[in-house]
């Protein structure tokens, strides 16, 4: 898994990607929950597997139990049992996910950054129902969601806001959206929608007819069953005039045969300064279409409904840029893919990889540099770094450059009898582009391990001699 994977840095070494936080030590509701598995980075791991989609985040929640007596408690291993002296029945400060199948609430250590994630399914929740909100006799009531149990009672989530989004309108809006996320996830009961799926597929006519026949017949026969079945779905699904629930009932398929075309909705996506890529303007009806289109896709599971926007409306949009780092490292560690690149990657090919990575859902370049100035405070393990030429580059917190400059040595060393090195020659031995070799080869030059020859077909390299007096080979 991510989280066991290692990272070779410049001088050899491994280190760990990812340390996890030391065990809870607080009794309260939180500590009840079932754990939730997070990407090395911290972010929530959503089971794309099994359908779930990401719906909405909000932060500065509380969590609370209604009931009198401590919550049961079962001890992680090594981890002490709790005492009811311990217990308090509240949990402020946390960060709640809303998905398809479960509720999420992040809590983040402030001392060293690191983020522990609990859940509850919501295979597991009876009803839920909004309360709350200032009154003549309370003015300073919380807007608050009640979520029965079954097996912790009755739960609480309080929406507190912060100093940038505390206004009360606000935050009865961020309880009305996540009450009616809410009761369309338990209706929908998309957590059950994997075991009918596979029924369904063992039951079809393609599986049958791929078991009978072999070769080409096989393959052009399937193809016709498909297109037929796909047919058939759209029918269905959007009979009697489009009706929202009978497309919820036909969802998984629709995901598969949709996809293919939600390109041609960002393609329409206006960006920031309110026009379309091709220069014309958006006007309200379009933009109105194209906001409704997008929720239909989040809520049938074919995009992630975390938007910049919903981001935002969580809490600041420093929420979206956190998450967006967190997202951006788990992409670079996958697969090696920044220890590969040399321990670090210009900003043009990271943002190129990760949009194409992200398929129709791109994020614009400013997000990207401010996405890079979370990773710093966040403490992710990458971080921003600027050549003196003015070159930007994501690198890896443990590259070093001494033991770069050496491996650059050497490489001068074996290429001295051949009229010295040149940036391209170096790129080819590390695999890295040719503005990244320059970099390094200047960057060795400053440190003494180089010196260089400018003539009129470029820059070589040589090993420095000049500090040892010894010029014979």
């Amino acid at each position: 898994s991510l989280e066991n994977d290692t990272m070779r840095n410049g001088s050899g070494t491994t280190s760990a990607s990812s340390s996890a936080p030391p065990p809870r030590l607080r009794y309260s509701p939180l500590s009840c929950l079932s754990p939730a598995p997070l990407t090395p980075s911290g972010l929530l791991r959503i089971d794309s597997a099994d359908g779930e989609v990401e719906l909405l985040v909000c932060s500065n929640i509380e969590l609370r139990s209604s009931s009198p007596e401590p919550l049961p408690h079962v001890p992680a291993p090594g981890e002490p049992a709790k005492s009811p002296s311990q217990w308090n029945n509240k949990d402020a400060g946390l960060t709640c996910h809303l998905t398809t199948h479960r509720i999420v609430f992040v809590e983040t250590d402030t001392s060293n950054n690191k983020n522990r994630a609990y859940s509850i399914d919501l295979a597991l929740v009876a009803s839920v129902s909004s309360e709350g909100g200032p009154s003549f006799r309370s003015p300073f009531s919380t807007y608050k969601i009640s979520i029965r149990t079954l097996h912790l009672g009755e739960l609480l989530i309080a929406y507190r806001g912060d100093e940038s989004y505390s206004s009360a309108s606000k935050c009865k809006k961020d309880r009305d959206d996540a009450m009616a996320s809410l009761q369309k996830s338990l209706s929908r009961k998309a957590w059950e929608e994997r075991a009918k799926s596979h029924q369904r597929n063992a039951q079809s006519a393609v599986a049958q007819i791929t078991a009978r026949k072999v070769g080409v017949d096989a393959i052009m026969t399937k193809n016709k069953l498909r297109e037929k079945e796909a047919k058939r779905v759209t029918d269905e699904a959007f009979a009697d005039g489009g009706d929202v629930e009978i497309l919820m009932k036909e969802a998984t398929e629709l995901v598969k045969i949709i996809r293919r075309y939600a390109a041609t909705l960002e393609r329409k996506q206006r960006d920031e300064s309110g026009v379309y890529s091709d220069g014309k303007k958006v006007s309200e009806e379009d933009e109105a279409d194209a906001a409704r289109l997008g929720e239909m896709l989040e809520s049938m599971g074919m995009a992630s409904a975390l938007s910049k926007k919903q981001a935002a409306g969580g809490g600041g949009k420093g929420v979206y840029y956190q998450t967006l780092a967190r997202q951006l490292c788990d992409f670079l560690r996958h697969g090696n893919r920044l220890i590969e690149a040399g321990g670090m990657m210009t900003l043009t090919d990271v943002y190129c990889l990760f949009n194409r990575a992200r398929g129709t859902n791109m994020i614009a370049p400013e997000d990207l540099l401010k996405a890079l100035h979370w990773m710093k405070e966040l403490n992710l393990g990458m971080s921003k770094r600027e050549f003196p030429s003015g070159v930007v580059v994501i690198q890896d917190d443990s590259f070093d450059d001494d033991v770069m400059a050496e491996n650059l040595k050497k490489l001068a060393f074996d290429s001295e009898g051949k009229g010295g090195m040149m940036a391209l020659d170096v790129s080819r031995s590390l695999k890295v582009s040719a503005m990244l070799a320059t970099e390094q080869l200047l960057n060795a030059e400053r440190m003494g391990y180089l010196c260089r020859d400018v003539t009129l077909e470029g820059m070589r390299f040589f090993p420095n001699r000049f500090e040892t007096g010894i010029f014979s080979q």
